[in-house]
């Protein structure tokens, strides 16, 4: 091999060792006590590990060796957080970023108490902990200070002295809500704010406010983060009622083509969200056919059902089998499930459930079933009812 071949084999050998630095993490951890708090026995292996649905799933493990821990691996492409597990009491929250994450000795009784840091959003938490920690600090004076002027006579009183305690408590509570506040705004760009805002902060906040104010503060690129989507779906369906503009979804159809809700405005929609296996939604199909034979002829009218089943064959046979089928009822489905974002978005906690939408998109009212639904369609066909 040439010089020449060799100074530009070796560069780019160079260039691929640096792009995959770019793209892994490394924790290093370490106990300054490696016993658990309940049984006492030395820890000797840890997981890291995601909340899938309410779950811990093991994503990797690593052995305890001398009292120090490491994981290695590869960024995963959304930046969320994970934690390291095999504690008996809680977990180390972290955020696996590239490059080195670093957590100081700490006691393997109280992992929650562990700091990681070394990289931007766990250094966003870690700068959380040590402003806590000083608002700890002012709280404990504070309640020594008032044990130092408290008289004997309320002091020994529980009841008396619970009252002034309180107070400094919901004190201390409030300055603990502000503090987080005050490191979301200063890191709003980055996915460590969205948990803070979630975990901490959403009960100071009603939904509207949420969905109008502080959501809008998030910047777009963190618009497509699984929290972001969460926060925005529960403030959306908390929020929806008659009058307000309806969001829009979309969906496969049948035979394999793309439609949302939005392709169907001008028109008096019926959204139904139902499933094949779900019994009352096919006591639903009678009417809905009525509904659609009110309207039949005027292309004022339309159903959309969106199906929560997973399985698609069940789906397909389920509308064939019933003779779903009207130029005015359309079907689509993500095959989700209950996972399916549209299930948060439009706070769907059973099926069927339903929304009556106007031309121009907005909601009329939520669960319309059975004769009230044929009423209310036979209603906005003959022009007693108008919400145009």
């Amino acid at each position: 091999m040439s010089t020449k071949k060799l100074i530009c084999a070796t560069f780019l050998f160079l260039i691929a060792g640096h792009t995959i630095a770019q793209n892994s993490y490394e924790i290093n951890g370490q106990f300054s006590n490696d016993s658990l708090r309940f049984n006492g026995s030395t820890i000797k292996k840890l997981y890291l590990t995601k909340l899938e649905d309410g779950r811990y799933i093991n994503i990797d493990s690593t052995k305890v060796r001398r009292k120090k821990f490491t994981f290695k691996g590869k960024v995963p492409k959304t930046n969320e957080m994970y934690f390291i597990t095999g504690f008996d009491n809680g977990a180390i929250s972290v955020f696996l970023e590239n490059g080195k994450i670093n957590i100081a000795p700490f006691q393997a009784a109280y992992p929650a108490a562990a700091i990681p840091t070394g990289t931007p959003n766990n250094d966003v938490l870690a700068e959380l902990s040590t402003e806590l920690k000083k608002d700890f600090d002012k709280s404990k004076a504070r309640m020594d200070s008032l044990e130092n002027v408290m008289p004997e006579s309320i002091k020994n009183d529980s009841a008396l002295s619970y009252e002034y305690q309180r107070a400094i408590f919901n004190n201390n509570s409030m300055r603990i809500k502000l503090t987080t506040l005050n490191v979301v705004l200063k890191h709003m760009d980055k996915p460590a704010a969205l948990y803070l805002i979630q975990n901490e902060l959403v009960n100071l906040f009603d939904s509207k406010m949420m969905e109008q104010r502080v959501l809008t503060a998030i910047p777009d690129s963190l618009h497509e983060h699984p929290v972001y989507q969460e926060l925005y779906n529960n403030a959306v369906a908390k929020n929806m009622k008659a009058g307000t503009v309806v969001p829009t979804l979309k969906a496969t159809t049948p035979d394999g083509k793309e439609l949302a809700l939005s392709d169907l405005k001008g028109r008096y929609v019926l959204l139904d969200f139902w499933a094949s296996w779900c019994g009352p939604c096919r006591k639903e199909i009678p009417y809905i056919k009525q509904a659609l034979a009110t309207a039949a002829g005027t292309n004022k009218f339309a159903v959309l059902s969106f199906s929560i089943d997973e399985k698609e064959n069940d789906w397909k046979k389920c509308i064939e089998n019933n003779k779903l089928e009207d130029e005015n009822w359309y079907h689509i489905s993500d095959l989700k499930g209950w996972k399916s974002p549209y299930v948060a978005l439009f706070g769907v906690d059973a099926v069927p459930k339903t929304l009556l939408i106007n031309p121009s998109g907005k909601l009329i009212t939520i669960g319309l079933r059975g004769e009230e639904l044929v009423q209310k369609i036979k209603n906005i066909m003959d022009g007693t009812e108008n919400y145009e």
